[in-house]
This record gives structure tokens, C-alpha cells and sequence, in this order.
């Protein structure tokens, strides 16, 4: 859904901003994974995700006009439980 345009779209996103959750995520090579974040061990790993990161959240509607309006910091673990990385998507499909 472009919600700028109020109507279903087919897009495609930029790329994720160096650093940031996202990119990050996607250097991984996996196109889908899951990441528990309540069961990180003391260490580096978990204090880079209780840093604040950038971080696109896309979620029913996205707007190609103001793509940095989907940006947001957060600290992922304070933010999420849970976090699914899905490096590619693909519109609906009739049945």
C-alpha cells in the first residue's frame, strides 16, 4: 500500500542505511532468519543490541515520496522480543 497514494503499489525499497539494523541484519547472506533477543548472553552481541540503532519499519503502508519517515532509532532489545529478517518480499497473488 502507498499510503501517499492511498492505493496498493508494487515498489521497491533502497537499500538499508549503513549500520543500521537493517543492513546490518542483510550483510548476514541469510534471506530469513529469526533472532530471540530476551535470550542473549552478556557480551558484545547483546550490547550491540542494546545500542541504539537505526532501524526501517515498514509496516501496511509506505510511501516511495518520504522513505525516511520508515527510519526510526530504537534499541532493539528495549524495543523487540523477538525480531524476523525477511530480505525479500513479493505482492499478493490471486488465487
Amino acid at each position: 500500500m502507498d499510503s501517499a497514494l492511498n492505493q496498493n503499489s508494487v515498489f521497491t525499497v533502497d537499500d538499508p542505511p549503513a549500520g543500521s539494523l537493517d543492513a546490518t541484519f542483510a550483510s548476514i547472506g541469510l534471506p530469513l532468519f529469526a533472532t530471540d533477543l530476551r535470550t542473549l548472553p552478556p557480551g558484545p552481541v547483546k550490547a550491540w543490541f542494546d545500542g541504539t540503532r537505526r532501524s526501517r519499519q515498514i509496516g501496511g503502508g509506505y510511501s516511495t515520496k518520504t522513505p525516511g519517515v520508515s527510519i526510526l532509532l530504537m534499541r532493539p532489545v528495549r524495543a523487540f522480543d523477538f525480531l524476523i529478517f525477511v530480505l525479500k518480499t513479493a505482492p499478493i497473488a490471486p488465487l
